[in-house]
């Protein structure tokens, strides 16, 4: 499972979680197997400003399977489960 968690900064697993999910600049990036993490990288959006669809369609790009996040408009989650990818809120 590859999960992303839109983050303020590129601190990997220390960083502040991303209250505005659009405005993240940076996903940590956790390959998780057999219940324990086996990788972490930071990536930052290779875009400043985006259009609808554009960050689903990056994280896709990248192997994600799985977004946590405090909270995902409707049309973004729209895209990613279009794409395939779970979206875990709370």
């Amino acid at each position: 499972m590859k999960i992303a968690i839109p983050c303020e900064d590129a601190e990997g697993l220390d960083s502040y979680v991303s209250m505005h999910f659009g405005r993240a600049r940076y996903f940590v990036i956790a390959d998780v197997s057999n219940g324990r993490i086996v990788n972490v990288k930071v990536v930052e959006l290779p875009f400043i400003d985006h259009m609808p669809g554009q960050i689903p369609r990056f994280l896709h790009s990248l192997g994600v399977d799985t977004v946590l996040a405090y909270g995902v408009g409707m049309k973004a989650r729209m895209f990613f489960e279009q794409l395939g990818i779970r979206v875990i809120t709370g």
